[in-house]
């Protein structure tokens, strides 16, 4: 999974969206904005990037 981190809430993911159209790899990009889900990436806040993982590694792998 490519991720990306954002510092602030410029939310440009070029670099993502290149992965995300060469390979058809869905993203995930984090950053201050608040959670959003698209079709080609996943926004997370910087503050809930560990419980998103931990949520992750909780779901049975399908």
């Amino acid at each position: 999974m490519p991720i990306e981190v954002k510092a602030e809430e410029n939310l440009r993911a070029r670099s993502l969206r290149l992965v995300h159209d060469k390979y058809g790899l869905h993203g995930l990009r984090t950053s201050m904005s608040g959670f959003r889900e698209q079709d080609w990436m996943t926004n997370v806040p910087l503050w809930a990037i560990g419980p998103y993982f931990m949520r992750q590694s909780d779901s049975p792998k399908g």
